[in-house]
């Protein structure tokens, strides 16, 4: 079964969310958002936090889910994008001023910083780019320095790690999204062997506001057997449009 994304979306590390046709949101649109020239763009790792009034409407809708045959539980699960406010369903909500309440509730999240984060890229001999970043903190949770074996190749628009290549497409979202209205450019990849099947992502969009962009990574990996997980790393960097590179000789390379 489908895992039930609608109840999923407040997760500090979210998975895909609507993606749309292949294609290119900008030629350009990594390293517009990156500075390339080896100096550092200063943001932060953010996580979504919910309104008290939503985390206790959700616990009813739950409820209420949880009492649906398994059938209507799968259609509704089907229609769920993660990270996106859910369509409204007559059997979660059998008043139409509850669910209106709950749209209200869900926008009432707030952006939180994680973490400080500078982040930019460098410019290989092959005529790629490398990750560089540095931090000021120490929890290796929230660190980003996952993506600092990644390569971008501006040339082909892939980017590049040790898992493979991982191909674009277009990326869109509305204001029912936790983050906001954004366009932008979805990389991924999938590698399955006997042992396990592994996921890659990175992200890159710009806010539809003005206000900034966001670079999003995540790494899971599951037994091909069991399916239980064997590893789920995630974050996302938020990179403010006013933010100015960091003034360092040295920056950290991750």
């Amino acid at each position: 079964m489908k895992s039930h994304a609608f109840f999923c979306t407040l997760l500090a590390a979210p998975l895909a969310v609507c993606s749309a046709a292949q294609g290119a949101e900008s030629a350009d649109l990594v390293t517009s958002v990156l500075p390339t020239d080896g100096t550092l763009k200063q943001g932060a790792v953010v996580r979504v936090v919910p309104s008290e009034e939503f985390a206790t409407l959700q616990k009813d809708v739950l409820e209420r889910f949880a009492k649906l045959p398994k059938e209507k539980q799968q259609a509704i699960s089907d229609r769920a994008v993660e990270m996106t406010l859910a369509e409204y369903t007559p059997e979660l909500w059998p008043n139409k001023a509850d669910y209106d309440a709950y749209a209200a509730a869900w926008k009432k999240a707030t952006l939180i910083k994680a973490a400080d984060v500078a982040i930019g890229l460098r410019k290989n001999s092959d005529g790629t780019y490398h990750v560089i970043s540095a931090t000021r903190i120490s929890n290796s949770d929230t660190m980003p320095i996952t993506m600092g074996s990644l390569s971008y190749d501006a040339t082909k628009h892939v980017w590049l790690s040790n898992n493979g290549e991982m191909t674009g497409k277009e990326f869109q979202t509305d204001e029912n999204h936790l983050l906001g209205a954004q366009t932008g450019m979805e990389w991924s990849l999938t590698k399955e062997d006997s042992l396990s099947i592994l996921k890659e992502q990175v992200r890159v969009t710009k806010a539809t506001d003005g206000k900034g962009a966001y670079i999003y990574y995540n790494l899971s990996e599951i037994s091909a057997y069991s399916k239980s997980p064997i590893a789920n790393h995630g974050y996302v960097i938020f990179l403010p449009h006013t933010a100015a590179a960091a003034n360092t000789g040295r920056p950290g390379q991750k």
